[in-house]
Parts: C-alpha cells; structure tokens; sequence
C-alpha cells in the first residue's frame, strides 16, 4: 500500500478545505479568511432537501480542483428558534475524522512505525502480559475497516472525566480487551466506534503525543487546515453556533 497516506490526504482535501472555512472563535473580518456569499440555486437545492427530511439545517459546498466554486447554508441553529444558520458557521464533525483518523494511521505506516497486520498485543505489550486473546490478536487493519469484532461502543459515561484523553483512551483499551466480541476478529463488518477509539489510543503509543496533537501535526497543518478545534461548538448558554441534534431531529446537549 506504498502511497496510501498521499492516496488518503487527497481525500481529505475537500473535508480540509470545508473546515478551513469554519474558524474557532475568529470573528466574520478576519482578513485571513476568504469572502463567503450564500449562492441562492445551492441554498434553493439543499432548501428542497432540508424541507424533504424535516432537518434544522444544511450546509453544503462545490469545491474543485480550483477551490471553492459555491457555498450555501439554510435552515436554522437550533429547532424552535429563527435564528439562522450562516456560511461562516462552524459545523461539528462526527465519524468523518474518521477518514483522518486512518490517513494518520497510513502516514504512520509510510514512516515505518506501523504495520497493517500489526496486533493489538504487539503493540500494547505491556498491557497484553497474559497472553493470547481474540482481543488481543485483533490487527489495525480490522479495526480500520470495521472488522475487528468488537461491539459499537462501550459506555463512554461509565469512564470518568479525569487525567489526560491519553490516560482515558489507556482506560477504553483496558476495557476492550476484555470485552466480548460480537464476531470474529476478520469475518464481518460491523461499524465500531470502540475501534476507532483504540486506533486513537494506537496513535498516542507510537507518536507520544495525544491523538489531538498528532492529527493537528500530521494531518491539519500540511493540509493548511489552520481553523480546526476539539469539542463543543459556541459559547455555553447561547445559539451563536449550530447546536447539535439527535436522531428525533430536536436539540440535545
């Protein structure tokens, strides 16, 4: 897979260009930034779809080869206000850092610190000391592409909220190799953010920095993705940003 970190970063391009223009805590006349001006057929396009699914909003971009062609934004920030969403607001990214997640995965295997088939156990020694399990056999590639067997999530409420994310991904780790699988390590699909979340806590052992850090280093700054944050949106207690929805399409915390 010579190339693959070069193959995902074109990828990501797109996704770098989208978030460039979504700044954390920068006003509307940072001169740094491009003009943005609602395009009235895009916004009349994801106007139709917005209405059609009943969502609280859409953003959405043409971005070429040449850069941003067109930009558009519709709908409000939070369900049962009018205020408004705009083209300068900052939109959360879910599972797509996902895609980042594993274009760091590649740089690292480029730079000979991985390797695809590299298991659980070869590279947290120290924490598999008993041995051979399932779990513990599981290899990056499986958990990149889903197929590592392992279930969705844990209960992410269940950890506390204490030491550094390094420490509390150490903690996940622990959990998952206890954890009983729902498959068979290589035999199917099965959508896991558990996996990614070790591949996070794979990412720290090898680089000795937080997943945070690294992906700003590796993925962010040669990307010239210069506006990117962690976390929330807005100020607490205000809709200064798109608020985040649950699947019955009402504001949640």
């Amino acid at each position: 897979m010579n190339g693959s970190a070069k193959f995902y970063k074109m990828i990501l391009i797109i996704l770098a260009f989208s978030i460039s223009l979504c700044p954390a805590g920068t006003a509307d006349t940072d001169p740094n930034r491009p003009a943005l001006r609602q395009d009235p057929q895009l916004a009349k396009i994801i106007e139709t779809i917005r209405q059609k699914h009943d969502l609280p909003a859409i953003g959405a971009a043409v971005v070429t080869r040449d850069g941003l062609e067109r930009i558009a934004a519709v709908g409000v920030r939070k369900r049962g206000t009018n205020i408004p969403v705009t083209v300068r607001d900052q939109w959360h990214l879910g599972s797509d850092t996902k895609a980042m997640t594993a274009t760091l995965i590649a740089i690292l295997v480029e730079e000979e610190k991985l390797q695809w088939d590299m298991s659980l156990r070869q590279i947290f020694p120290e924490q598999t000391k008993k041995g051979k399990t399932p779990n513990t056999e599981i290899t990056l590639r499986q958990l990149l592409q889903h197929r590592s067997g392992l279930p969705a999530n844990l209960n992410w409420r269940s950890y506390p909220n204490k030491g550094s994310l390094r420490q509390q991904r150490l903690l996940v780790l622990q959990d998952a190799l206890k954890v009983d699988l729902e498959q068979k390590p290589g035999k199917k699909y099965l959508y896991s953010n558990l996996g990614y979340v070790l591949l996070g806590a794979v990412i720290e052992k090898v680089t000795d920095q937080s997943w945070e850090t690294a992906i700003e280093q590796k993925i962010f700054k040669p990307l010239n993705m210069s506006h990117c944050g962690f976390g929330g949106l807005g100020t607490a207690g205000k809709i200064d940003q798109p608020w985040p929805h649950g699947e019955d399409g009402f504001p949640m915390p």
